[in-house]
């Protein structure tokens, strides 16, 4: 009778570490939906200082070497999408390669643009 009654104990130990690993899990899980939901949904310009900073960050991002391309659209369009579609900035994301590339580049995009109106 001993033997059942620990067994007993170490059963409902085990399933409460188990409740609480799962209640732990489903805050964590939450807290990470929360944060993807604000970093590429709810990621508008509360003020205007962060408008700015987000702006100044995009125009001091500089590309020396072409085989860092990857990095530089990756940072340009975290920024730019903070802020929302800006002609300004687009123009510079063009901007910032050889005239050939980017005036194909430019070229596409506005025929894409055009389909979607």
């Amino acid at each position: 009778m001993a033997a059942i009654a620990d067994s007993k104990n170490s059963l409902d130990k085990e399933g409460k570490n188990a409740s609480r690993m799962m209640k732990t899990l489903g805050v964590v899980f939450k807290k990470l939906c929360k944060e993807i939901k604000i970093e590429f949904i709810d990621a508008k310009p509360n003020s205007e200082e962060k408008a700015r900073e987000w702006q100044r960050k995009i125009n001091n991002i500089e590309i020396w070497d072409m085989r860092y391309l990857k990095n530089y659209i990756n940072k340009f369009t975290q920024y730019y999408y903070k802020i929302e579609h800006n002609e300004i900035n687009l123009g510079m994301f063009y901007d910032t390669f050889r005239y050939h590339i980017n005036s194909i580049i430019n070229e596409k995009y506005s025929a894409w643009l055009a389909k979607q109106v």
